[in-house]
């Protein structure tokens, strides 16, 4: 089957009967955080380079994280960088015809601003598709030491593997329950205090100023994350994670949720709930868990998602779970970092570059009476070659297995990644 170039994003849980106020609200919105954000650096960016010595010097650094441009004074920093990923994958069909193809996954550039050392502005847009498609835009304030607050379009507080970059997650796309019930990002505030042995976020949180987030839905809502670490070490973390959603979807909303099989590629969606109306509240719940011992790392969650509906509709409960394990024979080990409660980037010990092999076990559960969505049982064997800093390898094989009002769904899907990170 074709893809449709203008599809969204095929992970995500997808509200119905979108409308043209709805689009003319985020237009409005979109254009209200860009004059914000923009009334800042206006005022903020002569102010900064004002407030170096009379006659400033700029030094200029690319390094594996970008391009990073600072004042001598330090009171400014500017730093570009981005990720370019391009997927291929194959089919085994079952029951549903899935095309082989070659795209690019992720295409995104991004600019990050600091001034006085306590303000941070930054900007992330994915290109992927030609289109602009905003990703990240917001202002944060660093008070006392592990606090800030931010103001802007960002990710609220929600799943380990969500809150991990998507350039460091293991495998190549997130488990079924993340992809399926994770919030992503939308226009908040939030304030987050984080040290080596936890972190802490609440946020209030509206709508996506970008239609093509992996979770859109009208309304507004509350997040919350809270993280522990009794072991944060170089080579060893032991990491208990617990998060929430409350959320108000807007009168006459009606919403659907659904995943592709862990490919980003195709479209089709194996497991797919009825269109949900007469909402009244929405609440999620997120339970993890990590441990890395050196080169050997295991990870888990928890999601259960609780929809209740008005006009005497039944309510509607929903869950999922994945668990993973992995191991580098070239001896490297997963970065935690205790103050963000997520991993991150895996440095080579040696100039042949790091292996990573994982397997790992996915669940989602969407047969709820009311929704009628099937189950999928997803098993995924990855391999992983880290080139240096900025240049990754992957692939996956993917076993699934599915079932959705009685009929069954069972391909295998290889997949393939070259990832460049700047």
């Amino acid at each position: 089957m074709a893809r449709n170039p203008m599809a969204r994003n095929p992970m995500s849980c997808n509200p119905m009967n979108p409308g043209p106020e709805r689009d003319a609200m985020r237009s409005t919105t979109f254009r209200g955080a860009l004059g914000l954000l923009g009334a800042f650096i206006a005022i903020t960016l002569p102010a900064s380079l004002h407030a170096q010595e009379p006659s400033p010097s700029f030094d200029v650094e690319l390094s594996s994280k970008g391009l990073e441009v600072k004042s001598a004074g330090g009171n400014f920093k500017l730093r570009v960088g981005g990720r370019l990923q391009v997927d291929s994958v194959w089919h085994e069909e079952d029951d549903q015809p899935l095309e082989d193809t070659v795209d690019i996954r992720r295409a995104r550039v991004y600019i990050k601003t600091q001034f006085f050392k306590r303000w941070d502005l930054k900007g992330q847009a994915d290109f992927k598709d030609g289109d602009a498609d905003l990703k990240d835009l917001y202002l944060r304030y660093s008070g006392a030491k592990g606090s800030d607050f931010t103001l802007g379009n960002f990710k609220e507080p929600f799943s380990l593997e969500e809150q991990t970059s998507s350039k460091h997650i293991t495998f190549l796309e997130r488990s079924l329950p993340v992809a399926a019930f994770s919030p992503g990002r939308a226009v908040g505030m939030a304030f987050h205090r984080g040290r080596k042995a936890g972190s802490t976020t609440v946020g209030v949180f509206g709508e996506p100023i970008s239609g093509s987030n992996n979770l859109e839905r009208q309304g507004y809502g509350v997040a919350a994350r809270i993280t522990r670490a009794p072991v944060a070490g170089k080579r060893k973390v032991f990491h208990l994670g617990v998060a929430g959603e409350y959320r108000v979807p807007r009168p006459g909303e009606k919403i659907r949720f659904d995943t592709t099989p862990e490919s980003s590629l195709t479209d089709e969606k194996l497991v797919r709930t009825r269109r949900l109306d007469d909402l009244g509240e929405i609440l999620k719940y997120g339970y993890e868990v990590a441990l890395t011992t050196g080169p050997i790392s295991l990870q888990g969650e928890y999601i259960q998602v609780d929809v209740h509906r008005r006009q005497g509709e039944p309510d509607v409960s929903l869950s999922g779970w994945y668990a993973f394990a992995s191991w580098f024979p070239t001896g490297e080990s997963r970065p935690y970092k205790g103050a963000d409660g997520a991993f991150g980037q895996v440095k080579p010990r040696h100039k042949g570059g790091a292996l990573e092999l994982a397997l790992r076990f996915s669940s989602l559960d969407l047969d709820d009476p009311a929704a009628d969505g099937g189950q999928e049982d997803n098993i995924t064997f990855a391999l992983s070659w880290y080139l240096g800093a900025n240049l990754r390898f992957m692939a996956n094989y993917i076993d699934v297995d599915s079932t959705r009002r009685g009929d069954s769904d069972n391909p295998n899907i290889f997949l393939l990644r070259a990832q460049v990170t700047f």
